[in-house]
């Protein structure tokens, strides 16, 4: 067995070894790292500048209401999903156009062209503004913009927008960062208070522009619900009059004339009998031949002068009767006398009775016309009754569209108060400044790039070297006599030297 002077691939892993194998291949590591750190140069100098300005926003999780009255907008729920929907309202192209039109206002060039502002296009352009002063002024010249290509432009100048914006939220707050990057720091924070300042304007806008809606809206609803309320309250206003459903204090004229006749009949029943009560007394004691001492007849002035004769005739016959000239020829003429007197108090006795029998008559049929009147004037309260069922429908109808008219009027009125306070949902906290230092590019990253690309290279090209210089070694290898291959002599500068003796180990 023939055993090889050379040394095992374990073995070439030690440190001495892998500084052999970098001093031996120093070429082939340096230089690609060399051209690395070159290329992480030239890409640090052809790399466009950017700076970064930001501006802060907060969410105010108080209002202030200036009226007791709800807002036609209702405020912001604080909670995370709303949050970034305010985010993703920032971010939208509607707010970049917002931002376009109030820079273009403000008479600041919105760009439309990725800008290309390198450290080695800065040195190129000094110089040739050294050569040619009018180079300057040729490139400050805006070019004609064909008016067909203006819509082109505005989407290009909304996505050269959102694509350098960034807005954020740490999720613990409601606070609203919005960064932007561009070449110029000044443009940079132009851009981010904009987007901040158009953010604010937007939920003004939105407020004023939903008050202003509801406002029309209300109002040309008022329009028909007026329309609406007038003609409900004559439609019931028409029925009630010609229902006949007039009232007075509560009632209607058809129940006031019930109760009245009521009233009337029920008095003149009373009136009737005591009528009908004295008519039978005076029968009573008229059929005993005697005069009743009722007060019709004794006030009557017949009854009382056939009375005063009556007593003067009696009195003559008492005097003649005391003097006892019984046997005067005055007395039977006195007497003829006194009974012509009682016939004749008898006869307005019987005058007065039949009087008193033709008012109770009268007094009757005066109450069977009443009950007439009654029962026609109840049929009369039976219908107004009906009526007043209608009419209280259609009352209540006006009174319903009554309501719902005020309280639009009254939302209407509140509505109009509120467009003129309307106020953001949020304010800006930190105004963007212009950045003193660039964000990108920055040396040390584009120098550890280069290094690491000339690294890996460099490792690849020694690794691939190392591999091919080993595979001519083994086929060059000559072979024993036996047949097996000889390992080539290991080469003595690549061991480790004993320091004692000086020489390498065997």
């Amino acid at each position: 067995m023939i055993i090889s002077e050379n040394p095992s691939a374990g073995a070439r892993t030690s440190l001495p070894q892998f500084l052999a194998l970098v001093k031996r291949r120093k070429y082939m590591l340096t230089i690609p790292m060399l051209a690395g750190l070159g290329i992480g140069l030239a890409g640090y100098s052809t790399a466009p500048w950017s700076y970064l300005s930001e501006a802060v926003l907060v969410l105010d999780v108080r209002r202030v209401q200036a009226l007791p009255t709800e807002s036609v907008v209702s405020p912001l729920p604080q909670d995370s999903p709303v949050l970034r929907t305010e985010l993703d309202v920032i971010n939208s192209r509607m707010m970049a156009r917002k931002v376009i039109q109030r820079l273009e206002s403000q008479g600041i060039a919105v760009l439309t062209d990725e800008p290309s502002k390198t450290l080695l296009s800065i040195w190129t352009e000094r110089f040739r503004d050294l050569l040619d002063g009018a180079a300057y002024a040729q490139r400050a010249a805006s070019p004609a913009v064909d008016e067909l290509q203006s819509s082109a432009i505005e989407r290009r100048k909304t996505d050269i927008l959102i694509s350098h914006l960034r807005v954020t939220n740490d999720g613990r707050s409601y606070t609203i960062f919005i960064s932007y990057r561009a070449p110029d720091p000044i443009y940079a924070a132009k851009v981010a208070n904009a987007f901040g300042e158009a953010y604010l304007a937007h939920q003004i806008e939105v407020q004023q522009s939903a008050t202003r809606r509801v406002s029309e809206w209300l109002g040309d609803k008022l329009v028909t619900l007026r329309a609406t309320l007038e003609t409900s309250e004559k439609a019931a206003e028409s029925f009630r009059q010609k229902a006949g459903l007039a009232e007075a204090n509560g009632l209607t004229f058809q129940a006031q004339r019930v109760a009245a006749l009521n009233a009337e009949i029920v008095t003149s029943t009373g009136v009737l009998s005591l009528a009908q009560a004295r008519l039978n007394t005076a029968i009573a004691l008229r059929e005993k031949n005697d005069t009743p001492a009722l007060a019709e007849i004794l006030a009557s002035p017949a009854i009382q002068a056939l009375r005063l004769e009556e007593a003067k005739v009696e009195r003559r016959l008492a005097e003649l009767q005391a003097t006892g000239a019984v046997k005067s020829a005055e007395i039977p003429s006195l007497i003829s006398e006194r009974e012509a007197l009682k016939k004749q108090m008898s006869d307005e006795v019987d005058q007065i009775i039949k009087s008193l029998s033709n008012e109770i008559a009268i007094a009757q049929r005066r109450r069977s016309a009443m009950e007439e009147n009654l029962l026609e004037a109840q049929k009369e309260l039976s219908r107004a009754d009906q009526a007043q069922v209608e009419a209280a429908q259609l009352e209540r109808e006006a009174n319903a569209n009554r309501a719902i008219y005020e309280s639009y009027l009254t939302r209407y009125k509140q509505t109009i108060e509120q467009d003129g306070i309307a106020a953001p949902e949020a304010q800006m906290i930190s105004m963007a400044e212009p950045a003193s230092a660039r964000a990108s590019p920055r040396l040390l990253t584009w120098l550890l790039l280069g290094f690491g690309i000339g690294g890996v290279a460099a490792a690849a090209g020694t690794a691939f070297r190392e591999a091919i210089e080993g595979a001519l070694r083994d086929t060059k290898a000559p072979e024993n006599t036996a047949g097996a291959p000889v390992v080539p002599a290991p080469d003595l500068r690549l061991l480790p030297t004993d320091p004692k003796k000086g020489h390498p180990y065997a």
